[in-house]
């Protein structure tokens, strides 16, 4: 007797489950706080659920989870737009763009992916505060 296929709900889990940490890093590439990222990772595997019906298997799963990630985001940003260090929509959109095409390299995990990991929490606000303020005025709001 053979176990019986997983349902579709089951792999959603799985899914979900094989591809959090990468969208998790995805959408944190593209807000400014850890704990916006984690709820927008939550809202996203909602919308993702809700919509599994319409995946196809043949497609691969993560690049489906970032386009709705990516709507997500933008949801967030609308929410709360009247934040003063919102970075603008072209902005975003590039971001988007660059770190789909370091897909690869960040599935490598080479040494770039072990420093990000060991940094502390803290470290990693520093580095992006910095970053914000380095940004040309045209992409901040």
């Amino acid at each position: 007797m053979s176990p019986e296929p997983p349902s579709r709900t089951e792999q959603l889990v799985l899914l979900l489950t094989q591809n959090q940490e990468p969208l998790f890093r995805y959408i944190f590439s593209l807000v400014s706080s850890e704990a916006d990222a984690r709820d927008i990772l939550q809202e996203t595997s909602l919308a993702l659920y809700r919509k599994f019906d319409q995946y196809e298997n043949s497609r691969p799963f993560l690049p489906w989870a970032y386009r709705f990630a990516y709507l997500q985001i933008q949801k967030h940003r609308t929410k709360f737009a009247r934040s003063p260090l919102l970075f603008s929509e072209d902005l975003i959109h590039l971001l988007a763009l660059e770190r789909e095409q370091m897909e690869p390299e960040l599935k490598g995990g080479g040494s770039r992916m072990h420093l990000e990991r060991s940094s502390t929490p803290s470290s990693m606000a520093k580095s992006r505060r910095n970053s914000t303020r380095s940004c040309k005025p045209r992409f901040l709001r």
